[in-house]
């Protein structure tokens, strides 16, 4: 996708990128309208279950990263300590065609409507919360905190946001509705 940043190193580039990740989706779901925003593709989410499970799975990392340091000393050292953005994606990938699915708390309910502007409002703030919260951490602090991801294991701070825009171009294609199938 033309959209993915070919390589992020520093705390400066991952802000950048995930603002225009979070935008992007914030276009295209300005975009469609409330019944495309509602519409299933077969037993794919709607672009509406598409961005609550993106809200869902990306406030525990906006939570994270307003906690104190030592909070994370909790959970282990990275499973993948050396991998980047183009090693996460590869990663990611492989672990999908493996056939993980997402936990039950990161998917949206289902038979629920989402309010269109309800979304859009939670996808704004979580935008800010987590751009401000990056204030506070270093270069070094990116790389020595550790969360545990449900798919890809332990992973650096710096490695869970690149997974956020990994993650969030994954998702772009079923909201912009690019992958639906003419009739």
């Amino acid at each position: 996708m033309k959209n993915q940043p070919q390589q992020i190193h520093s705390k400066s580039y991952i802000v950048r990128d995930l603002e225009k990740a979070f935008h992007t989706v914030q276009l295209a779901l300005e975009s469609l309208s409330e019944s495309a925003y509602q519409e299933k593709n077969g037993d794919r989410w709607s672009p509406a279950e598409q961005v609550e499970h993106l809200i869902l799975s990306t406030i525990p990392i906006a939570g994270a990263l307003g906690k104190d340091r030592d909070w994370f000393d909790q959970f282990a050292a990275p499973d993948h300590p050396k991998k980047g953005y183009a090693e996460l994606e590869v990663y990611y990938k492989e672990v999908l065609l493996g056939g993980i699915k997402a936990p039950a708390r990161f998917t949206p309910r289902e038979h629920q409507t989402y309010d269109k502007i309800q979304q859009l409002d939670s996808w704004k703030r979580l935008k800010v919360g987590v751009n401000r919260k990056m204030d506070a951490w270093s270069e070094k602090l990116l790389d020595q905190c550790t969360l545990p991801h449900p798919a890809l294991g332990t992973l650096t701070m710096r490695q869970m946001l690149l997974f956020t825009i990994i993650h969030t171009y994954h998702h772009l294609p079923w909201i912009k509705r690019e992958t639906r199938k003419s009739a």
